[in-house]
């Protein structure tokens, strides 16, 4: 029943990297449909050369087909389509992704604890934008994810969790992206979720050259982001989520970069 429980849980997704990344996994072969809307813009581009003269946006939709086909392992495939300030609507990104969970906390381990990998294939044309966050075109990471989860009756009431990965596409350095998050279950129709977000970059570029931008590979950039998302469940086939996120520290990085994310996810 805990496990079914989970299953419906949030989901935790960043605008900036919405594969999943919280330790527990779905019901096996329950399938599980997301589609996300993410509106973005920011006033400041850290290191900028030229400099930033005018704010720009950028739009995101995602969609995102996370399947568990046996226990304690799960699959994940998310497709990205984007619009910049200077760039129209086209391909973004394709990834694979594929976890294994080693400890559940829900059925009965101290903790819970999964490692994963993915890769990500990115478009050349998207690249040439600094809203496209990623190091280069063929992009891998391994992760791990560790996580608490407090329950009380039927519900689980708190969770914690924390999330590491470290990554490296086929050009420049790697990079490594920390997410700590907290989270407040109500009898599973209203959950909120805390987040704060760290993206590094080890490269050995200090400006970002936005006439002759080709990923964040070369480049030494350091942001800190923190969210909150309200995920709503009317009925047990269905979640609508709403999300703000902020980049409130950068550098070599957008700056002062805000994040508004519309969510359903639908299982069947």
């Amino acid at each position: 029943m805990k496990r079914a429980l989970a299953a419906i849980a949030i989901v935790a997704a960043s605008c900036l990297a919405a594969l999943d990344r919280k330790p527990w996994l779905g019901e096996p072969f329950v399938g599980e449909a997301e589609v996300s809307y993410t509106y973005s813009y920011f006033t400041q581009l850290h290191g900028a050369t030229p400099p930033l003269r005018h704010s720009q946006f950028d739009e995101n939709l995602a969609l995102n087909l996370p399947f568990v086909p046996w226990q304690y392992w799960e699959m994940e495939v998310e497709a990205e389509m984007a619009s910049t300030s200077y760039l129209g609507w086209g391909y973004r990104s394709l990834a694979l992704q594929l976890r294994y969970q080693f400890l559940d906390d829900v059925v009965g381990d101290w903790i819970s604890c999964t490692v994963g990998a993915y890769y990500r294939n990115v478009s050349s044309r998207m690249l040439e934008a600094v809203t496209t966050i990623y190091h280069g075109q063929q992009n891998f990471e391994l992760n791990f994810s560790l996580g608490k989860e407090w329950a009380k009756g039927r519900f689980w009431r708190y969770r914690t969790f924390l999330f590491e990965g470290v990554g490296c596409a086929t050009v420049g350095a790697p990079w490594s992206w920390t997410r700590l998050a907290g989270q407040r279950n109500f009898r599973d129709l209203v959950q909120i979720s805390l987040y704060l977000d760290g993206y590094f970059g080890f490269g050995s570029q200090k400006s970002v050259k936005r006439l002759h931008f080709h990923g964040y590979g070369p480049i030494a950039h350091r942001s800190l982001l923190a969210g909150i998302q309200l995920d709503w469940k009317p009925i047990s086939s269905s979640t609508f989520e709403i999300a703000y996120y902020r980049v409130f520290w950068a550098r070599s990085f957008p700056g002062q970069w805000n994040f508004f994310q519309l969510r359903y996810i639908y299982w069947f």
